[in-house]
């Protein structure tokens, strides 16, 4: 688990962080962190818990957030992410928390 929440970070979320494969848990909440989220996280395929609210992320949600196959806690809820929530989240079979109030999604419930 990295936990990294509550600071003052003003950047991107560094793609590095991709290579970090064993990592179970990413906690980059509340900070004033900016710009999309990286395909790289994609390559956590351990990943269970990845908590990035409170920040200031934007766009859409990448579809490659379905690849994630093992996080059971997804939450994203007070950003500015855009666009449709995607339906990719569908693929993530063990997913018991997801949160993504307060953003800027739009289109159709799917």
């Amino acid at each position: 688990m990295l936990n990294l929440r509550e600071n003052r970070f003003v950047s991107t979320i560094p793609w590095e962080i991709g290579y970090l494969k064993n990592l179970k848990g990413l906690d980059l909440s509340s900070n004033n962190l900016v710009g999309k989220i990286p395909l790289e996280l994609s390559n956590l395929r351990k990943m269970n818990y990845l908590h990035l609210s409170r920040n200031n992320l934007m766009g859409p949600i990448p579809l490659a957030i379905g690849k994630l196959m093992n996080l059971t806690d997804l939450y994203l809820q007070e950003n500015k992410f855009c666009g449709y929530i995607p339906r990719e989240i569908g693929n993530l079979i063990g997913l018991t928390h997801l949160y993504l109030q307060e953003n800027k999604f739009g289109g159709y419930i799917l």
